[in-house]
């Protein structure tokens, strides 16, 4: 190392800070707004407030190192931003025997929890009260969400008997009613399964609440790496030549301890409030973890070396290419006409706006 601020430095921990907040606040804008929409209003807010730091944060205190061109700059923004639209408009193509097809697993017209448990109930109220009854070993969900028939208990799972079934377990006086067993002493009424339990809020309302989200997000966002700027000014103020990487592990110290406060606070307000929480699955967030630490790392050395705005956008314009490059060519998920031309159109406005950016830097 050239210099000596690998360390634990505060700015870093303020950035993740903001990106944990963002992250939180776009999972919300997205389930009022859907992601499309989410996407674009919070790109707008998002190049818009990295546009002023980087351009005019000299002249409001931000030690930030504005592009050699700055209108050439701007003309870069809007050609990334406008080559983001289009991929809004991006559609699912049906096959065309997609509605002759049929199911491979078919299932009943309905998925109350009665048909859920109906074996086991009916073998619960037939058999004699015998110490040698058993249990059967596997309640088999017919069909339906998994996720949700495993949401109804209090804690997830699939519940607790309470003291009296356990009572019965030892000393059976009668036959065991399994639909009790299986919620934790609480009665079962057959109802169908619904993955979200809360009403929805109105159109309007969810809408005006997604649109705000999205474009604080997007505002949340294009702070998150400003702190580095007075901490690369005050290091090369005393004589150090700090880079990106240096900032990188404060800024990842940062982002697990404020996510790992916010998962124990969260769960904790579930469990309170008898919410079922999710099981996560580990092993994709762990290797997204690993290459966005990775991308992280490009991200903030790019900005030591580039004015701040034109290594921002360039970042956003070029992850956007990447992906819709990966999904077309290794997914084919541009299938159709309407679809190529929103790329086409989509990769025109992004590689026009990065060429614009870099004649600019």
């Amino acid at each position: 190392m050239t210099s000596s601020a690998f360390y634990v430095a505060p700015h870093g921990l303020l950035s993740g800070l903001l990106w944990t907040v963002a992250n939180v606040w776009a999972t919300r804008a997205v389930q009022y707004f859907g992601i499309g929409n989410y996407y674009i209003w919070h790109e707008l807010t998002n190049l818009f407030g990295t546009f002023v730091i980087g351009v005019f944060g000299p002249k409001i205190g931000i030690p930030a190192r504005p592009p050699k061109i700055e209108w050439l700059a701007g003309l870069g923004f809007i050609c990334v931003f406008l080559g983001m639209i289009p991929v809004v408009f991006l559609r699912e193509e049906k096959a065309e025997d997609a509605e002759d097809a049929t199911p491979a697993n078919p299932t009943t017209a309905t998925n109350s929890l009665e048909t859920l448990f109906r074996p086991e109930i009916q073998e619960g109220s037939t058999a004699s009260p015998s110490p040698a009854w058993n249990l059967p070993e596997v309640l088999q969900v017919t069909q339906g969400s998994v996720a949700a028939a495993n949401a109804l208990t209090w804690d997830g799972t699939m519940g607790r008997p309470d003291v009296e079934q356990l009572r019965r377990l030892r000393f059976p006086a009668g036959p065991l009613k399994l639909d009790t067993l299986c919620s934790g002493g609480l009665p079962i009424i057959a109802a169908s399964i619904l993955e979200e339990a809360a009403e929805a809020p109105a159109p309007s309302r969810a809408w005006l609440k997604g649109w705000l989200l999205s474009l604080v997000t997007g505002l949340v966002l294009s702070l998150q790496y400003e702190p580095m700027l007075p901490w690369q000014h005050d290091l090369e103020a005393r004589g150090f030549k700090p880079s990106g990487v240096d900032y990188t592990f404060s800024n990842c110290l940062g982002i697990f301890l404020c996510s790992t406060t916010y998962l124990l606070i969260a769960s904790g307000w579930k469990r309170l409030t008898r919410q079922p929480l999710q099981k996560p699955v580990l092993r994709p967030p762990l290797l997204a973890g690993v290459m966005w630490t990775m991308a992280c790392s490009c991200q903030l050395y790019a900005m030591t070396q580039l004015p701040y705005a034109v290594a921002y956008c360039l970042v956003v314009g070029g992850g956007l290419a990447v992906s819709l490059l990966w999904g077309t060519l290794v997914f084919g998920e541009a299938a159709g006409l309407h679809n190529k031309k929103c790329l086409a159109l989509a990769f025109l406005g992004v590689f026009l706006g990065l060429v614009l950016l870099g004649l600019a830097a």
